[in-house]
């Protein structure tokens, strides 16, 4: 039988059987309050899902989901179902997995590992311990953050000039009212206005180069 046959026909049994479902909302909901790049993991989890035929940024959003599953390892292996459809040299992806489950970051199904596994045709796995992804500047960013970073006297609040123009445009593109919601919520929290930021940014540069004057002249 068609690989590709097969694949189909396990997946549909599986999610008959229950093996195969979506990654629950108050799985989800625990990222609601680790940021990164002004954006809470949460919103860009469930808003940023990639569009079937383009790259879907699987290792970035594996390490994004990583925090909301207990016990959960990250993991790196090639896809025999995408190979198929896309070439040998585009076949990796990245997911996380707990002892029963495969979280999938691109799909946010989750799936019985033995079964995802074969719908999949996975090889080439590579699986990273606790204590190989924490090393990660990105996962230890993420599990350092929260919203005080980009409120006034925040470690990110000068990040907001850049990127909060960019998440207001994207709000105009997003149909769904729950994204533009999040970040209408996420601006009042840390109560953005932009020229207020602008100017509090130029008082912290000022002060920092009369210290650095000061600290010259002493020398």
């Amino acid at each position: 039988m068609d690989f590709m046959i097969k694949s189909n026909l396990l997946l549909k049994k599986g999610i008959i059987s229950g093996e195969v479902k979506e990654i629950e909302e108050d799985t989800l909901l625990k990222l609601k309050d680790k940021y990164f790049n002004c954006m809470s993991l949460y919103t860009r989890i469930k808003y940023f899902q990639p569009v079937k035929g383009e790259p879907g940024q699987c290792y970035e959003r594996s390490m994004f989901l990583l925090p909301a599953i207990n016990n959960a390892i990250l993991v790196r292996g090639e896809q025999k179902t995408l190979a198929l459809e896309y070439g040998e040299g585009h076949a990796g992806h990245g997911w996380v997995e707990d002892d029963e489950w495969v979280y999938d970051p691109t799909t946010l199904l989750k799936i019985k590992k033995d079964l995802y596994y074969k719908i999949m045709g996975v090889y080439d796995v590579h699986k990273y311990t606790k204590n190989e992804y924490e090393e990660s500047e990105v996962y230890q960013q993420i599990m350092e953050s929260s919203i005080d970073d980009y409120k006034k006297g925040g470690k990110y609040r000068y990040d907001l000039i850049t990127m909060v123009p960019l998440l207001t445009n994207l709000s105009k593109y997003k149909t769904v009212l729950e994204y533009k919601n999040n970040v209408d919520a996420f601006l009042e929290e840390v109560d953005y206005d932009y020229d207020t930021i602008f100017e509090e940014m130029k008082e912290e540069f000022n002060k920092k180069s009369k210290e650095n004057i000061n600290a010259n002249k002493k020398r």
